[in-house]
């Protein structure tokens, strides 16, 4: 029996990782310090390095609009308040360019004219 994953959990174990991935990069290129991205995304410091090294999150490749959202999130994260608003901006982002409809259509073998995620 194949496994189905949800919409809202290929959001948590591909999505929201590979969002984390790209603050990590614009946050390196900030100067910041590995311990200090961790603390600030709320994560550990292997995942971290992980991200740096493409050894996480390395499935979805987000396009230039969302890479510069992520960007300037990147400019405005200095609280946990910040990070939840700008992490569920990108999200929404994300839905709006079917990452998840894709995502769904590679994993879950399901057509990608679907249409039953996130109405």
């Amino acid at each position: 029996m194949v496994k189905l994953i949800q919409p809202q959990e290929l959001e948590v174990f591909y999505v929201l990782p590979a969002l984390r991935r790209e603050l990590t990069k614009e946050l390196i290129n900030k100067g910041l310090e590995q311990k200090e991205i961790a603390k600030l995304l709320h994560v550990s410091a292997p995942s971290i390095s992980h991200y740096i090294h493409s050894k996480r999150a390395v499935l979805i490749q987000f396009q230039k609009k969302i890479k510069d959202e992520v960007k300037k999130s990147a400019e405005k994260l200095v609280s946990t308040k910040d990070l939840i608003i700008s992490t569920q901006e990108l999200i929404i982002m994300a839905r709006n360019d079917k990452i998840t409809c894709k995502l769904c259509q590679k994993i879950n073998n399901q057509p990608y004219s679907c249409n039953v995620c996130f109405k």
